[in-house]
Protein backbone atom coordinates (compact mmCIF):
# COMPACT_ATOMS: atom_id res chain seq x y z
CA UNK A 1 0.00 0.00 0.00
CA UNK A 2 1.40 3.36 -0.92
CA UNK A 3 2.30 5.97 1.64
CA UNK A 4 -0.18 8.42 0.13
CA UNK A 5 -3.08 6.01 0.64
CA UNK A 6 -2.00 5.46 4.26
CA UNK A 7 -1.94 9.19 4.92
CA UNK A 8 -5.33 9.71 3.36
CA UNK A 9 -6.84 6.77 5.27
CA UNK A 10 -5.84 8.50 8.50
CA UNK A 11 -8.22 11.30 7.57
CA UNK A 12 -11.24 9.02 6.99
CA UNK A 13 -14.55 10.25 8.37
CA UNK A 14 -13.41 13.87 8.58
CA UNK A 15 -15.05 16.27 6.19
CA UNK A 16 -14.91 20.02 6.25
CA UNK A 17 -17.03 22.37 4.18
CA UNK A 18 -15.83 25.74 2.99
CA UNK A 19 -18.03 28.55 1.68
CA UNK A 20 -18.06 29.36 -2.03
CA UNK A 21 -18.14 33.13 -2.57
CA UNK A 22 -18.92 34.98 -5.79
CA UNK A 23 -17.20 38.11 -7.09
CA UNK A 24 -19.43 40.44 -5.07
CA UNK A 25 -18.57 38.67 -1.79
CA UNK A 26 -21.88 36.90 -1.16
CA UNK A 27 -22.01 33.22 -0.25
CA UNK A 28 -23.28 31.01 -3.09
CA UNK A 29 -22.90 27.55 -1.57
CA UNK A 30 -20.49 25.15 0.09
CA UNK A 31 -17.79 22.84 -1.19
CA UNK A 32 -15.97 20.03 0.58
CA UNK A 33 -12.17 19.98 0.70
CA UNK A 34 -10.20 17.09 -0.81
CA UNK A 35 -8.79 14.49 1.57
CA UNK A 36 -5.24 15.74 1.08
CA UNK A 37 -6.07 18.75 3.28
CA UNK A 38 -6.67 16.45 6.27
CA UNK A 39 -3.23 14.86 6.20
CA UNK A 40 -1.23 15.16 9.44
CA UNK A 41 0.80 18.37 9.62
CA UNK A 42 4.49 17.44 9.83
CA UNK A 43 6.61 20.59 10.01
CA UNK A 44 9.80 18.53 10.31
CA UNK A 45 9.30 16.93 6.89
CA UNK A 46 8.41 20.21 5.23
CA UNK A 47 11.55 21.85 6.62
CA UNK A 48 13.70 18.89 5.50
CA UNK A 49 12.24 19.15 1.99
CA UNK A 50 12.92 22.90 1.98
CA UNK A 51 16.55 22.37 2.98
CA UNK A 52 16.83 19.64 0.33
CA UNK A 53 15.66 22.04 -2.37
CA UNK A 54 17.66 24.98 -1.03
CA UNK A 55 20.99 23.15 -0.99
CA UNK A 56 20.77 22.33 -4.70
CA UNK A 57 21.50 25.97 -5.47
CA UNK A 58 24.78 25.95 -3.51
CA UNK A 59 27.97 26.11 -5.52
CA UNK A 60 30.93 23.87 -4.64
CA UNK A 61 33.86 25.89 -3.39
CA UNK A 62 37.48 24.92 -3.69
CA UNK A 63 40.69 25.36 -5.61
CA UNK A 64 40.88 24.53 -9.30
CA UNK A 65 42.17 20.97 -9.60
CA UNK A 66 44.88 22.04 -12.04
CA UNK A 67 46.05 25.09 -10.10
CA UNK A 68 49.84 25.28 -9.84
CA UNK A 69 50.20 22.81 -12.73
CA UNK A 70 49.92 25.31 -15.57
CA UNK A 71 53.63 25.32 -16.40
CA UNK A 72 56.12 22.76 -17.62
CA UNK A 73 58.71 22.15 -14.89
CA UNK A 74 61.98 20.25 -14.54
CA UNK A 75 64.29 19.69 -11.61
CA UNK A 76 67.83 20.90 -12.30
CA UNK A 77 69.29 18.53 -9.75
CA UNK A 78 72.29 19.25 -7.55
CA UNK A 79 75.34 21.38 -8.39
CA UNK A 80 73.77 24.75 -9.23
CA UNK A 81 73.83 26.34 -5.78
CA UNK A 82 70.02 26.45 -5.63
CA UNK A 83 67.39 24.36 -3.92
CA UNK A 84 66.43 21.22 -5.82
CA UNK A 85 62.86 22.41 -6.40
CA UNK A 86 61.36 21.85 -9.83
CA UNK A 87 61.89 25.01 -11.90
CA UNK A 88 59.58 26.42 -14.55
CA UNK A 89 60.91 26.11 -18.11
CA UNK A 90 60.49 29.72 -19.21
CA UNK A 91 62.72 32.40 -20.60
CA UNK A 92 62.28 36.14 -20.88
CA UNK A 93 59.45 36.25 -18.35
CA UNK A 94 59.21 36.84 -14.64
CA UNK A 95 58.49 33.15 -14.19
CA UNK A 96 61.93 32.06 -15.42
CA UNK A 97 63.72 29.89 -12.86
CA UNK A 98 60.79 30.18 -10.43
CA UNK A 99 59.71 27.10 -8.53
CA UNK A 100 56.56 25.41 -9.72
CA UNK A 101 54.16 22.61 -8.77
CA UNK A 102 55.33 22.55 -5.16
CA UNK A 103 53.47 24.14 -2.25
CA UNK A 104 56.58 25.79 -0.82
CA UNK A 105 57.24 27.87 -3.97
CA UNK A 106 55.59 31.12 -5.00
CA UNK A 107 53.04 30.32 -7.70
CA UNK A 108 52.98 26.67 -6.70
CA UNK A 109 49.93 24.61 -5.97
CA UNK A 110 47.90 25.08 -2.75
CA UNK A 111 49.00 22.84 0.12
CA UNK A 112 45.74 21.26 1.27
CA UNK A 113 42.96 23.02 -0.64
CA UNK A 114 39.26 22.27 -0.12
CA UNK A 115 38.08 19.85 -2.78
CA UNK A 116 35.33 21.06 -5.11
CA UNK A 117 34.01 17.48 -5.33
CA UNK A 118 32.64 17.70 -1.78
CA UNK A 119 28.97 16.71 -1.57
CA UNK A 120 27.17 19.79 -0.24
CA UNK A 121 23.55 19.08 -1.13
CA UNK A 122 21.25 17.26 1.29
CA UNK A 123 19.41 14.15 0.18
CA UNK A 124 15.75 13.33 0.78
CA UNK A 125 14.15 9.90 0.57
CA UNK A 126 11.38 9.29 -1.99
CA UNK A 127 8.72 8.54 0.63
CA UNK A 128 9.74 11.57 2.67
CA UNK A 129 9.44 13.74 -0.43
CA UNK A 130 5.91 12.46 -1.12
CA UNK A 131 4.78 12.94 2.48
CA UNK A 132 6.34 16.43 2.56
CA UNK A 133 4.41 17.42 -0.57
CA UNK A 134 1.11 16.18 0.89
CA UNK A 135 1.87 17.90 4.20
CA UNK A 136 2.73 21.17 2.44
CA UNK A 137 -0.63 21.09 0.64
CA UNK A 138 -2.35 20.35 3.97
CA UNK A 139 -0.58 23.36 5.51
CA UNK A 140 -2.18 25.65 2.90
CA UNK A 141 -5.57 24.77 4.40
CA UNK A 142 -4.42 25.31 7.99
CA UNK A 143 -3.55 28.99 8.12
CA UNK A 144 -3.21 29.04 11.91
CA UNK A 145 -0.48 26.39 11.77
CA UNK A 146 1.39 28.39 9.14
CA UNK A 147 1.24 31.56 11.24
CA UNK A 148 2.66 29.71 14.25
Amino acid sequence: MSIIVELLKASEGVERKIPVIDLEGSKIGEASLPKVFYAPLRIDLVSRAFIHLQTHSLQPKGAFKGSGHKYSVDSWGAGYGMARISRINASGTGKAQAGGMVPSAVGGRPTHPPTPEKKIHKELNKKEKKIALITAVAFTGATRAVIE
